[in-house]
């Protein structure tokens, strides 16, 4: 009886770390937040974005947990302009306003701990000029460029003939070392403001092989509960 009240309780207790896996706190991952922006009117329509509704658009130096580069054009905020967004109601398109030099980046620091995590986003090629639609990606050390032995990084690139809708792209990653790291985006291509679109952007941890055990150790309790009936 001991035996098995020990199986349970390390059951529940492996159970309970299991369950707990979910996204981490990236900031406004999917873009809908209209709060902590700057500045309070985009650079362009002059529209806040508070007070933006479907159908409009605009470039704004940072949203609420993301930045542009200092020498970009901005971030370009669209509510369900050019498509549906596949979150609520905005998505980004960082070959922003004005022309020329129009490509942009995004970046977001998030700490990250040892261990294994998902990276994923949502994407959508805008038009039909091939080398038109890009968006590079990095995940790299706070105190290393993107370029300098970055954990993760990729591309996404297409034309709107491949896109019958949004489409997602998944990456696995390995963090040996806990520290702030940075999450950046950035438009690459034709600099013409008419480029890719982002949207669902997650971190989550890759959960520990804590289901096997799990499994194993039910297997077990099933084999002490059989023995003790063979006995009876």
């Amino acid at each position: 009886m001991k035996k098995l009240l020990v199986i349970f309780l390390f059951t529940s207790i492996l159970a309970g770390i299991a369950g707990t896996s979910s996204a981490l706190p990236l900031v406004n991952g999917n873009f809908d937040s209209i709060q902590n922006y700057s500045p309070d009117k985009g650079l362009v329509n002059k529209i806040k974005l508070d007070e933006m509704v479907s159908g409009q658009w605009d470039v704004y130096d940072s949203i609420e947990g993301w930045r542009s580069g200092d020498s970009d054009s901005g971030v370009e905020i669209q509510y369900n302009t050019v498509v549906q967004a596949h979150s609520q109601n905005f998505y980004v398109e960082l070959d922003s306003h004005p022309y020329p030099n129009s490509n942009s980046s995004i970046t977001q620091t998030v700490f990250l701990d040892r261990g294994m995590y998902n990276l994923s986003f949502w994407y959508m090629a805008r038009t039909h000029t091939p080398n038109d639609n890009g968006i590079d990606f990095w995940i790299y050390n706070s105190n290393l460029t993107p370029q300098e032995d970055p954990l993760l990084s990729g591309s996404a690139d297409g034309v709107r003939d491949d896109f019958m809708d949004w489409l997602e792209y998944s990456y696995s990653f390995n963090v040996e070392t806990a520290a702030d790291y940075e999450l950046m985006f950035s438009a690459t291509g034709i600099e013409n403001t008419l480029g890719g679109f982002l949207d669902d952007v997650e971190i989550i941890p890759t959960p520990e092989p804590a289901p096997m055990l799990l499994l194993g150790l039910g297997l077990l309790g099933f084999a002490a509960v059989g023995r003790r009936n063979l006995k009876k």
